[in-house]
């Protein structure tokens, strides 16, 4: 219309799209609508082994957690990366155009593993990973690398919760009220947490 062409495009949070145009312009037409219908999967996963590479140290939780919520100030200050290990076993699912693996909630980063395939990276919600020529019926294998940031680190080091002496940042948060400047713990959140979900799409 006008020598413009105008569409609409739905896009997952944070998502984005290549959009090509071209020199010739079409006559309107409606575009060809696709039902994709989506259901949950039942999968039984096992206790999470979770390993945190700068401490050296594993724990095994029952469910996943934010790190911020730790007793222990190495892990709920902790940056870097972690390795999450579990097991769960699942029904084939019938009529599957593809299966998908879905976090709740990844801060920041994550690679996944199913029985050793690598699946791929997320970064931005929904957080689903194809994990359909990787899933097998029965006992499955689950890998999932990530990474936060260095902020939660340096806030801990910074306001002297943690000691290191190797460590220097300027980078510090401050809240500014009634004519004075407060020191503040604002932390982000870190880890992987929520609930893991297997999604059919048929």
């Amino acid at each position: 219309q006008d020598d413009m062409q105008q569409t609409s495009i739905k896009l997952a949070a944070n998502g984005s799209a290549f959009i090509v145009a071209a020199n010739t312009y079409p006559d309107a037409a409606e575009a060809p609508q696709w039902t994709v219908s989506q259901e949950n999967l039942k999968a039984k996963f096992k206790a999470w082994n979770i390993h945190f590479h700068r401490l050296d140290k594993t724990l095994e939780k029952s469910s996943l957690f934010d790190w911020r919520t730790s007793d222990d100030p190495a892990i709920k200050y902790y940056s870097g990366e972690a390795d999450y290990q579990t097991t769960f076993t699942c029904k084939a699912p019938k009529n599957a155009h593809r299966v998908y693996l879905k976090l709740e909630d990844v801060n920041v980063i994550a690679s996944v593993k199913v029985n050793g395939k690598d699946c791929g990276i997320v970064w931005a919600a929904p957080y689903l990973i194809d994990v359909t020529d990787a899933l097998k019926k029965g006992k499955n294998r689950l890998e999932i690398s990530m990474a936060n940031t260095w902020y939660n680190y340096s806030q801990a080091v910074n306001y002297g919760i943690i000691k290191d002496e190797n460590y220097w940042t300027n980078g510090r948060t401050w809240d500014y009220k009634e004519g004075k400047v407060l020191k503040t713990e604002d932390l982000q959140p870190s880890g992987l947490f929520g609930e893991v979900q297997l999604i059919v799409e048929k």
